[in-house]
């Protein structure tokens, strides 16, 4: 994958730098199977750095590939005791987007579809006053496999510069076994910004 991405990025016809916000939802099971009420969603920061390839001279169909760096944050109230997770994973992020109109040249809209594969690289569980390290636990911990869905409005300000805004849907799961299951719903408006270096 890595060999991959960086054969693309010898011969890419853009590089890109995208910021946005993560609004998650946990859904969190015990080893009993049994869900914990009153998780509430959390916020957190995108960060997507990559290379953009497109496959037909019209620009219509294009790859992207990029290092990712994602906040999946929640908290609770359980048993009267306020509980927060704010965790940050890292992940390769793979997308074919296709273009579905352009308006002179300037405005375009496009829908990106892929997944993104991310691992945790540092996880804080905080109740009241005390923190636990999360980055070890079974639910954790692990490999996610986070498949997406995104509507992309671009503008054009230059022959070598343009920017996005967009919105993100995904769904993230574990394809670790364990007892304690977690899984995730992530909505990411962003922000990017691409350039062409030639």
């Amino acid at each position: 994958m890595l060999l991959f991405l960086f054969n693309v990025s010898l011969f890419s016809q853009e590089v890109y730098l995208s910021v946005g916000r993560n609004s998650t939802a946990y859904d969190y099971k015990n080893s009993s199977g049994e869900s914990i009420d009153g998780l509430k969603t959390g916020v957190g920061l995108s960060l997507t750095a990559g290379v953009l390839y497109y496959f037909d001279d019209e620009a219509i169909f294009h790859y992207q590939g990029g290092v990712t760096l994602n906040q999946f944050n929640a908290s609770a109230i359980i048993s009267e005791r306020r509980y927060s997770w704010n965790t940050n994973y890292l992940g390769l992020q793979n997308l074919v987007g296709i273009r579905l109109f352009e308006t002179h040249s300037t405005f375009s809209t496009q829908v990106n579809l892929g997944a993104n594969i991310s691992h945790i690289i540092s996880g804080k569980q905080f109740s009241d006053d005390q923190s636990f390290d999360i980055k070890s636990n079974p639910e954790f911990k692990g490999v996610f496999i986070q498949p997406l869905a995104g509507l992309i409005l671009t503008y054009e300000i230059s022959d070598f510069v343009y920017i996005t805004g967009g919105y993100n849907y995904s769904f993230a799961f574990n394809t670790s076994s364990s007892d304690e299951k977690l899984s995730f719903t992530n909505n990411q408006p962003q922000v990017g910004f691409h350039f062409k270096p030639r």
